[in-house]
């Protein structure tokens, strides 16, 4: 996915800057947009329709079993025993699949660089080194680990709350996936206003 976005971004804005024939700086562009912003937020999208649904689908057929109950009466630490694992899991796995997700998506702006607007690779590469700044992608991997925080408790939270049997599991598990992408976007907009207008 993230290759594609950085496919059509490239196609897009370069279509845009035709006129001005400053078609290089769509490797500006590709760079910064994936490291701070689309990395993080496109990859954190699919994680939640993946494992945050899944998450929520876990706990919730649990709790529907009555298999939460029977931990509690083992004396087990429910939070410490179904949601710790989650939350430890996503929170490295998510800050890698962002690193991948903005490697794949500034090749999908090379790809177009190179193969159709035909600059050389070492003109793009060097654009595109050139523009990459360690304060972008710290901010693109805070909103991962972020990100991955929000997907794991949420999913948790609606797999605990579930009522109404099997049914219920379905509609806690599609209320998670609502719930996340709502709070991945939230989280972003307090981002960009923390990065740009308190920070800057």
């Amino acid at each position: 996915m993230n290759f594609l976005m950085g496919l059509i971004i490239a196609m897009l804005s370069a279509k845009q800057v035709e006129a001005f024939g400053i078609q290089i700086y769509v490797a500006n562009l590709i760079i910064i947009a994936f490291a701070r912003e689309l990395g993080a937020v496109t990859t954190a999208v699919v994680v939640s329709a993946r494992t945050g649904a899944a998450i929520a689908a876990e706990i919730a057929t649990m709790k529907v079993q009555e298999e939460i109950d029977a931990l509690r009466g083992m004396g087990i630490n429910v939070a410490q025993y179904l949601v710790s694992p989650k939350l430890l899991g996503l929170l490295v796995a998510l800050p890698c699949l962002t690193a991948l997700g903005m490697l794949s998506g500034t090749l999908g702006g090379a790809l177009w660089g190179v193969g159709i607007l035909g600059f050389r690779p070492y003109i793009w590469y060097n654009q595109t080194l050139g523009a990459a700044e360690l304060n972008d992608f710290v901010q693109g991997m805070l909103k991962a680990l972020s990100f991955a925080v929000a997907i794991s408790l949420i999913g948790c939270h609606n797999g605990f709350r579930v009522t109404g049997g099997s049914r219920g599991v379905g509609r806690m598990t599609t209320r998670a996936v609502v719930m996340d992408i709502f709070m991945l976007i939230t989280i972003d907009i307090v981002f960009a206003a923390i990065f740009y207008y308190v920070l800057d």
